[in-house]
């Protein structure tokens, strides 16, 4: 947050930035290189949640709020990328950053994501567990490739209201030494 704190067109108030017009415009850039910069990525992915009655099961929820897609969130990485991970030699544990919105089409929430320290991981199996075995929802796994703009796409959600970003309890001490 303090690239944030200082800059002038963006204020952070209680983990929300807060920007209009130009300001916002200005203030994702800023994220989104700032993402670029001090991090590798190695995924941008994509996970959105099933809202049918099947996925979410016959009880009175009818669909999956911020609290329950941040428990998938945290299955997801705890349960299919870490152990992934951890079977490969050399690696240190994976890193994230997500975003999270409602739908605009339908109820319910949605990710995108940066991650990296997974280096050349199995795709469909991430997409196979999310998808397939869990039934949460569709699942775009892609690598990742800074010309394609997905950390600033990301950053969309640092400006919206009803948006919310988080990161990865260890994302400082992945930071690139030489950038």
């Amino acid at each position: 947050m303090a690239i944030l704190e200082s800059h002038r067109c963006a204020q952070v108030t209680e983990g929300l930035v807060t920007a209009t017009g130009p300001q916002r415009k200005e203030a994702l850039q800023e994220w989104g290189d700032w993402l670029s910069r001090e991090w590798s990525w190695d995924l941008f992915v994509t996970l959105t949640h099933d809202q049918s009655e099947q996925a979410l099961g016959r009880g009175t929820r009818t669909v999956v709020g911020w609290k329950a897609s941040a428990d998938r969130w945290d299955r997801f990485m705890d349960l299919a990328v870490v152990p992934k991970v951890k079977a490969k030699e050399g690696l240190v544990s994976p890193y994230w950053v997500r975003g999270r919105e409602p739908n605009p089409w339908r109820k319910g929430t949605h990710f995108h994501a940066l991650i990296g320290g997974v280096g050349e991981i199995n795709r469909r199996e991430l997409w196979e567990w999310w998808f397939r075995d869990q039934g949460y929802g569709l699942a775009r796994i892609l690598p990742y490739e800074p010309s394609k703009g997905a950390a600033h796409y990301l950053t969309k959600y640092v400006v919206k209201e009803l948006g919310d970003v988080a990161f990865s309890s260890d994302l400082g001490l992945h930071r690139r030494v030489n950038k």
